[in-house]
């Protein structure tokens, strides 16, 4: 894919900044921190990670090219006269096609997210397509998000092999975006219900017969439903929203991250933990200190 043109990671540079222009109507808000782009003219990717303050609003607005963000911290709330508007919390992930028009308001902690801008050319082809297909929509795809998040836990890496590493990273995310949106067929209608069910329970467990059941489907169909649009099952869609609420308790709160365990639905802290590890890259402790 070629070099990537680095600059000193989160050390504001004019000339980087200008590179991604895309971004240039944030970047004169000052409550967006832009970190410099990291960018490969060749394939028309350009990488940047975002810090928004808590409850900012951005009016309803449009990109020249096609992205790919997923949000490391915090929360934003997204409308759009195309979907039905959604959340999106740490974890998960936004796709949107060139022109998509949205509106976006920040929740009560600052937000921070990775943005994969996509430029049209020969190489990017594949992945436009599937961003096409797949339309303005919320990702909860751990396999989209772990590479993402993993470019910004490594993001003061610089050299060569750093630039590696980033290449590897995106294409893992990019490769399974693909195939997220090949093998997905057409959403069913009671699929949004099944999510709305979920989390009006949460932190409780969910049977999967107990919900099939509540929505008159076969359990197969509910778990093959699952696995088509997030990429995981019914158990596992569960298990990643209790991370996304113990999340949000540590961004918010100061309570003890064992107690938090157990009002997000973990056995103890040692099982959120590994499962915060898996999820978001990184342990409670680390992310309640802001990092990612």
């Amino acid at each position: 894919m070629g070099e990537y043109a680095f600059g000193d990671v989160f050390r504001l540079s004019p000339r980087l900044l200008s590179q991604a222009a895309c971004f240039m109507l944030v970047s004169q808000q000052p409550s967006v921190e832009l970190a410099p782009a990291f960018v490969n003219p060749a394939s028309g990717l350009r990488v940047q990670a975002c810090s928004y303050s808590a409850a900012r609003h951005m009016a309803m607005h449009a990109h020249d090219s096609a992205s790919l963000t997923v949000i490391a911290r915090g929360a934003v709330f997204e409308d759009s006269p195309h979907l039905s508007a959604f959340t999106a919390c740490a974890g998960d992930c936004i796709l949107k096609p060139i022109g998509s028009r949205h509106e976006d308001r920040f929740g009560d902690v600052p937000t921070r997210t990775l943005q994969i801008r996509i430029l049209p050319s020969d190489e990017t082809r594949p992945w436009l397509e599937s961003i096409d297909r797949r339309g303005h929509a919320l990702l909860r795809s751990a396999a989209v998000a772990r590479p993402l998040l993993a470019i910004l836990r490594s993001e003061a890496s610089t050299g060569e092999a750093a630039q590696r590493a980033t290449d590897d990273f995106l294409m893992d995310a990019l490769g399974a975006l693909a195939a997220l949106v090949e093998e997905r067929p057409r959403t069913p209608a009671w699929l949004a219900r099944a999510e709305r069910e979920i989390a009006a329970r949460l932190p409780e467990a969910v049977s999967v017969a107990g919900l099939a059941q509540a929505l008159g489907i076969h359990p197969a169909h509910l778990t093959r439903a699952f696995h088509a649009a997030h990429g995981c099952g019914v158990v596992e869609f569960v298990r990643r929203r209790r991370v996304q609420m113990a999340a949000e308790m540590l961004a918010v709160g100061r309570s003890a991250i064992c107690d938090i365990a157990q009002r997000a639905g973990f056995h103890d802290q040692a099982h959120l933990t590994r499962s915060f590890r898996d999820v978001l890259g990184t342990t409670p402790h680390v992310y309640r200190r802001g990092r990612t």
